[in-house]
């Protein structure tokens, strides 16, 4: 089933490692990994930098700020695409690193759903890939890369599905859209009362870069929501983002 779904206000800013002031760093196969060093993270221009965005449980649309009273801060997360290797995460901003030691880039990881075999996207868990997919699935190929998927196959329509941390589920769907397209592509990717897979879809960007922040929605604002609605959607409780 469509998950019931709580009002959230969101916003996805471009960002990018400053190469000017930060030597690239790669692993051992040359594939690169983003920095975790104070400064060296700048916001840019581009994609919908700036823009606030109200999910109001139908569809989303563009907003002209975050309201002044009545939203609480959910969660931030900023992730990088690295060609070859996958995504990287980050907790928190990082364009506001301040120490080093506390700012650590993870890669994805998945809890796997005992329930109904469906996979909880998240920066720090036990397993690499999704639990299952089913062959009538289109969102795993527009989501994630393939170094994610899984070779476990089921028939069964009610396994299989998605859910997870707000922002960086919000990030994979923006960095699977070139920046230039986000704004027409927001709009699609939720519509009556649920996500959507949209045919803006391009390939990913080496070292393209967004932080995603999520807010809770003020009370006159279709009831509104708080931390703890917006953490129990996450956690699928009432149904997941993708089935």
């Amino acid at each position: 089933m469509d998950p019931i779904q709580p009002p959230f206000l969101f916003r996805i800013d471009e960002i990018s490692e400053r190469s000017d002031i930060v030597p690239p760093r790669l692993d051992k196969e040359g594939r690169w990994n983003p920095s975790s060093k104070p400064g060296s993270h700048i916001r840019t221009a581009g994609g919908v930098s700036g823009q606030w965005f109200y999910l109001d449980g139908q569809s989303i649309r563009q907003i002209d700020a975050l309201p002044e009273t009545g939203c609480e801060h959910h969660s931030t997360m900023s992730v990088y695409y690295s060609a070859g290797l996958g995504f990287w995460i980050m907790k928190g901003d990082a364009t506001a690193i301040a120490d080093e030691r506390e700012s650590a880039w993870h890669t994805p990881k998945f809890d796997h759903i005992s329930r109904d075999y469906s996979s909880f996207i998240t920066y720090q868990g036990p397993n690499v890939n999704l639990r299952i997919q089913r062959s009538d699935q289109t969102w795993p190929a527009f989501l994630l890369p393939d170094i994610y998927h899984t070779s476990e196959r089921t028939d069964a329509k009610h396994l299989g599905g998605l859910t997870g941390e707000l922002p960086i589920f919000i990030a994979f769907l923006a960095l699977a859209t070139r920046p230039e397209w986000l704004a027409n592509a927001i709009p699609i990717l939720f519509s009556e009362g649920s996500w959507k897979v949209h045919s803006y879809v391009s390939p990913r960007q080496h070292k393209r870069g967004v932080v995603v922040s999520v807010y809770s929605a003020p009370f006159t604002w279709n009831g509104g929501s708080n931390k703890a609605t917006l953490t129990q959607y996450e956690d699928g409780d009432s149904g997941n983002f993708f089935s």
